[in-house]
């Protein structure tokens, strides 16, 4: 996920998922998910989200894909 610290524009790079079914998630630090970035067959290697919508805090992106699961840390200031 870059940048990280998050502002504005983010990206996350997703690789070797073509073709896959995933589901892409911003979740607060209560555990709620507070943005469904992206579900269904993936189809590009970079996702994009406004960070800048979002409160202050530090946040977990979650990539669930068939394979398992991928979690990374992000702070939104």
């Amino acid at each position: 996920v870059y940048p990280n610290p998050a502002q504005a524009l983010t990206c996350i790079p997703v690789a070797n998922c073509a073709g896959e079914s995933i589901q892409l998630v911003l979740v607060d630090g209560f555990g709620r998910i507070v943005k469904n970035i992206f579900e269904g067959e993936s189809t590009q290697s970079n996702y994009f989200f406004h960070a800048g919508e979002y409160p202050a805090g530090m946040y977990t992106v979650v990539l669930t894909t068939p394979r398992g699961k991928q979690i990374q840390k992000l702070v939104i200031n």
